[in-house]
Formats: C-alpha cells, structure tokens, sequence
C-alpha cells in the first residue's frame, strides 16, 4: 500500500526507503498483538537494519501502527525524527495503546503529523491535545476534508511525500 509513497520519496526527496509492514498485514506473515509491544521490537530491528553503517533514519509510522513506530523511536539513536500519518489515538485505540502515547509525545526527537480532517478514528483535537506535550519537537499538517484511508490512498502520495520531504529539509535530518 505504500509502494506508492516510497517511489515518490526516492523521486522527490533522493531519500532511501525500506517499507515494512506490521505482523499478519499486507505481505507479512504472523500475527498483529493486541498491545503492540511485539511490533515495536520489529520496528526496532528493522530501524537498526536501515540505520547500519550510520545513516540517519527518519521513521513513517501510519495509521495503528503509528504508535509502535514512534515508541520504537525513542530507543533507537539511528532514528533523528518521525513522521506519522494518520496517528490513532481516539478513546478506542487509547484504550489498548494508551502506554505508547506519553513517552513518545514528550521526547525531544522531531515529529511531523499528518492527519485528515475527516479522520475516522482520531479527531484532529484529540491528536493536538496530545501534540501539546512536545509544541517545540512536533508539526501538525492537516489535510481538510480527508478520512484516515483516503490519506493513505495513492492519490495523496505527492502532498504527502512533498510534505515529508519538507520536514527532512527543514530540520535538517538528512536520512
């Protein structure tokens, strides 16, 4: 589903790319936890992966996997900044992975959320109640009138590849 995204961010950006899918969704096999907690450490290992030799890594999370990913941040020096799209933490999706949100949101490393408008499961206020803990490490771009699934479809591949591209230059995280 991102094969899209990660051509235009080798097009536009010149940035290297490794997509990797949680447990049991798109080409992986095994099977999703209910916490997360074992996807993180995949995460992890597929951050120390990208990161060998010492290139920066500049980590996309979407949607439910978002959490992990950026939890995964945190221990992983390799990893300068995160980018997360579609980043649920709704009262459903807090109840199970409530855990990842603090520690993630009240660290230093560079954050750039991309988030609908009209996204289905978090609101856009709910996402910013938690960007307020790290004003100064996170950006919020909103993109009006679009559901959670819709800014994952390849039509939004561009904005959201020019936009992650934007974010490297800007704070200086050449990955």
């Amino acid at each position: 589903m991102m094969d899209g995204l990660a051509r235009e961010l080798v097009v536009r950006g010149r940035l290297r790319v490794l997509c990797v899918d949680t447990r049991g969704a798109g080409r992986s096999s095994g099977a999703a936890t209910w916490t997360g907690w074992d996807e993180v450490k995949d995460v992890r290992a597929a951050c120390r992966y990208a990161g060998a030799g010492g290139r920066n890594v500049v980590l996309l999370g979407t949607s439910g996997a978002a959490p992990f990913a950026g939890t995964a941040s945190l221990s992983e020096d390799v990893v300068v900044g995160t980018v997360q799209m579609g980043y649920t933490c709704g009262y459903l999706c807090s109840v199970l992975w409530r855990g990842h949100f603090g520690p993630y949101f009240s660290s230093p490393k560079p954050k750039l959320f991309l988030h609908g408008s009209k996204d289905e499961h978090t609101s856009v206020p709910q996402l910013k109640s938690w960007i307020r803990r790290a004003p100064d490490a996170a950006e919020l771009e909103v993109f009006e009138g679009v559901g959670h699934y819709e800014l994952e479809s390849p039509s939004y591949d561009g904005d959201v590849a020019a936009r992650i591209v934007r974010f490297i230059a800007d704070r200086g995280l050449r990955a």
